[in-house]
């Protein structure tokens, strides 16, 4: 590569970053500005003024103005491979590594932030980059015009937890090794298939799970990755449409697993109770409360009323709108504490749990079989219909112009996640009872099977597939739908792909043995 830069070619701002540099340190030291970063500055600034490659790399590799500013492009990022290729460059005794620095700067009074990557000597801190990067800034004279944060890039040490984990991981596959390998033995030694016991991995298996398998496959597919885009005014009008709504209200299928976890659990479990196999005395004297239907209903609406009175509360608390794009009802100093303090904590999100163990209940006290007048069945497919659309598109209008008076938005807030589990309660009850026809026949396809028992795996897998692939990268995403299916679709593909290999790495094997450790027991 030769050079491509003289000092006549070269852009201004390399001369005002060199003389700056020297400024700085040499007339004010009240900034906070370590030497070597100020003298690895005025190096590098010196090699990209006589055209050194890697000085023109690091330029290269800062932020510049890209298109689609006007479409909300405020993420001029550079790039940062390009600034951490730059290794092991020896001037003057000293070593120049580059270090790639995301700032931030707030923009119309803090309505938005622009994002710019700078590529600067690894000797420089966060700090560093803080105050030279402000001290020049105030001498464009743009009021309110200053970095806020500086995000540089380093090279992190395993830690003691990601150290054991991964030695736990390899003694796992040095187990799956030893294992399949003595199994492929005895088999090819014997030749007696039908002697060795064969076991099938999976859960629910029974009577419950008929026409639940397409269920619980959708559940985790219908959240989608978030993105940096290059175009993000027109990604929020893509907010805007009806058929989005499905993606931003798509965390209700997280409360589709809570429903079918609270029925599983009290199906299994009462219909263990009512088996009369011997149980420890804490079992025991939960079938006492549990022969007393109206105790274990009365302890159900509690917990209920006490999850809408924590909602409530804390959405009131924290101004929550319903509409992420609103802003908060009240002012708040951290805009997403509400929504931390009403998504993660079980008391704000037990309401499906409850409606699940509800259902469960009343599948074991009708053993599944119960006639429903058509009439009486039409009604209710309908209405819960009704209350799933109301759910994912009713706040529809909320994003085009339509604001929700406090009250509305609290009773929404409130209410929609138990209102989602209530129509797929109705959904599951229906169709095992034989009331859901060709709804039924569609989740009891026996493609879904294979794909439901993996389903909890890809729940835990899908988010770290999603977020290497966006943070791996060091470009800007364009939204569109063509984009954002495609993306879509690999993520699923590559999520279950894994999930299968978790599977049979940890799940089965762990369910096997919890099986034949549960069968000594119980013998015993």
């Amino acid at each position: 590569m030769t050079n491509i830069a003289t000092p006549r070619r070269l852009d201004a701002s390399v001369f005002v970053a060199k003389n700056f540099a020297e400024a700085i340190y040499l007339t004010d030291t009240s900034y906070n500005v370590t030497k070597q970063c100020v003298d690895d500055v005025i190096q590098v600034s010196e090699d990209m003024i006589a055209g050194k490659d890697y000085a023109i790399q690091m330029f290269d590799a800062a932020g510049k103005i890209p298109p689609g500013v006007l479409e909300g492009n405020y993420q001029w990022i550079g790039s940062s491979d390009e600034c951490r290729d730059v290794n092991d460059i020896m001037m003057n005794g000293t070593t120049i590594n580059g270090e790639y620095c995301l700032l931030f700067l707030p923009l119309a009074g803090g309505a938005s932030t622009l994002q710019y990557g700078l590529c600067l000597p690894d000797s420089c801190e966060d700090n560093d980059v803080l105050e030279l990067v402000n001290r020049g800034l105030v001498t464009l004279a743009i009021p309110g015009l200053q970095v806020i944060d500086v995000h540089c890039t380093q090279d992190y040490e395993l830690t003691t937890g990601a150290i054991i984990t991964i030695v736990i991981s390899t003694l796992l596959c040095l187990f799956i090794v030893v294992g399949t390998s003595l199994d492929f033995y005895i088999y090819y030694k014997y030749k007696k298939k039908e002697e060795i016991q064969k076991d099938e991995f999976h859960v629910g298996n029974g009577a419950v799970t008929t026409g639940l398998h397409g269920l619980d496959e959708t559940s985790p597919l219908i959240k989608s990755p978030s993105y940096s885009p290059d175009n993000l005014l027109e990604m929020l009008n893509y907010l805007r449409t009806f058929s989005f709504q499905a993606i931003l209200n798509g965390t209700v299928s997280v409360d589709t697993f809570f429903l079918l976890s609270g029925l599983l659990v009290t199906y299994l479990t009462l219909k263990e109770l009512e088996s009369g196999r011997q149980i420890n005395w804490i079992i025991f004297y939960v079938h006492r409360y549990w022969r007393k239907w109206y105790f274990g209903m009365t302890a159900i609406v509690t917990f209920l009323c006490g999850c809408f009175a924590a909602t409530a509360a804390l959405t009131v608390e924290y101004g929550i709108p319903v509409n992420m794009l609103q802003s908060p009802y009240k002012n708040v100093t951290d805009p997403t504490a509400g929504f931390a303090q009403t998504y993660t904590k079980p008391y704000t999100r037990i309401a499906p749990y409850l409606v699940g163990m509800v259902v469960g209940y009343l599948l074991v006290k009708t053993k599944g079989k119960i006639k429903i007048p058509t009439v009486v069945n039409l009604i209710c497919w309908v209405a819960a219909w009704a209350v799933a659309i109301a759910v994912v598109y009713g706040l529809h209008g909320t994003y085009n112009g339509k604001t929700l008076s406090l009250p509305v938005n609290v009773f929404y807030a409130t209410v929609f996640r138990f209102a989602w589990a209530v129509a797929v309660g109705w959904l599951i009850f229906a169709c095992i009872t034989g009331h859901g026809g060709p709804i039924n026949a569609f989740l009891s396809w026996k493609a879904w099977i294979p794909l439901s028992r993996l389903t909890y795996s890809t729940y835990l897998i899908h988010l770290i597939v999603q977020y290497t692939y966006l943070y791996a990268g060091d470009r800007l995403v364009h939204i569109s739908h063509l984009n954002m299916t495609y993306s879509f679709i690999a993520s699923m593909a590559l999520s279950y792909s894994l999930a299968f290999v978790f599977s049979i790495m940890a799940e089965a094997p762990m369910m096997r043995l919890e099986k034949i450790v549960l069968n000594k027991i119980k013998r015993e």
